[in-house]
């Protein structure tokens, strides 16, 4: 077959056109596989390294300490500054010291 014969083939150019556009579509969803891999991965990394962060800070915290707060402070908003309460003011040192 002589090479100028192959775009002049109407068949011939549907089959490359289609084989063409076969192999781009598999790259596109290939690439985002694994740009999904990828931040799947990256996201389990930071979750175990603050659940790491978090368990290291729960065993250096005083459950005593803690309980006491909630006993004190039934809401959240309940504390405006950190100098209001002895026992968050120590808590929250230790939590920003971390």
């Amino acid at each position: 077959m002589v090479a100028g014969n192959i775009w002049k083939s109407r068949r011939l150019r549907l089959i490359l056109l289609l084989v063409g556009s076969s192999i781009a579509v598999l790259w596109v969803f290939i690439s985002i596989l694994f740009y999904n891999f990828k931040v799947s991965k990256h996201e389990q990394f930071t979750l175990m390294r603050l659940a790491g962060i978090a368990n290291s800070l729960s065993l250096q915290m005083d459950g005593e300490q803690h309980e006491q707060l909630f006993l004190n402070y039934k809401s959240k908003d309940e504390i405006k500054r950190t100098n209001q309460d002895n026992i968050y003011g120590a808590l929250h040192q230790l939590l920003k010291s971390n």
